[in-house]
């Protein structure tokens, strides 16, 4: 579940845990869902940042049935005069998040003949 510190990304996780399943939640910032984490029973919920593919890679052998991107957006400010870094960043943290996960599931979602990608 990516964007899942808060807002629909963090209600749809919290949903998910509710209905029994093993959650995994991403966001930019650990400590975010920390926070939350905290409030819930025992270990329900993993997490990582966008930015740990190879520690989302280790979880696909177990099996990955659902995978939602939900991407927040950038640091609020106006368009006119953003540094280029600053668009760079944004699109390599939204977009290229969303890329490199999916590309990383389709093989095994593939191979198991089963899985769901919710962008």
């Amino acid at each position: 579940m990516l964007g899942a510190s808060k807002g629909l990304g963090k209600a749809v996780a919290l949903a998910l845990l509710a209905e029994g399943a093993a959650v995994t939640t991403a966001a930019p910032m650990r400590d975010a869902i920390e926070g939350w984490k905290a409030e819930l029973p025992g270990d329900q919920a993993a997490r990582l940042t966008v930015h740990d593919l190879d520690l989302f890679e280790s979880l696909l052998p177990a099996g990955v049935d659902v995978l939602v991107n939900n991407c927040g957006g950038p640091a609020p400010g106006g368009v006119v005069g953003t540094p280029s870094d600053t668009w760079s960043r944004a699109f390599a943290s939204m977009a290229g998040a969303v890329f490199q996960l999916t590309d990383r599931m389709i093989g095994p979602t593939l191979d198991r003949q089963w899985g769901r990608i919710i962008t």
